[in-house]
């Protein structure tokens, strides 16, 4: 058996219900059960979003990112012009 410990919280009124809601819609036993499945998504999304953390960017380095992602573009491939259209002209007779 693994060493488990206890957590002892209260909820009002509404938001029990709320849970129990859940609970009869997702098919979970009870709101307990509920609970602990929150608490699991939460602990794994925190572990696996702490070994890809990056270095937080300023706003200024947001900026400058967008600005250089912009100025990257190119109108056209290789900066090659497109050929000239010419405008179809009718002949009056």
């Amino acid at each position: 058996m693994t060493n488990r410990k206890r957590i002892n919280i209260s909820v009002d009124e509404a938001q029990y219900r709320r849970l129990q809601a859940l609970q009869v819609k997702y098919g979970f036993k009870n709101v307990c059960e509920l609970a602990r499945a929150m608490l699991n998504v939460l602990t794994q999304y925190t572990d696996a979003a702490a070994t890809r953390r990056r270095k937080p960017a300023s706003v200024g380095d947001d900026i400058l990112d967008m600005f250089n992602d912009l100025g990257d573009w190119e109108a056209t491939p290789e900066n090659v012009q497109p050929p000239a259209r010419r405008r179809r002209t009718t002949s009056k007779d």
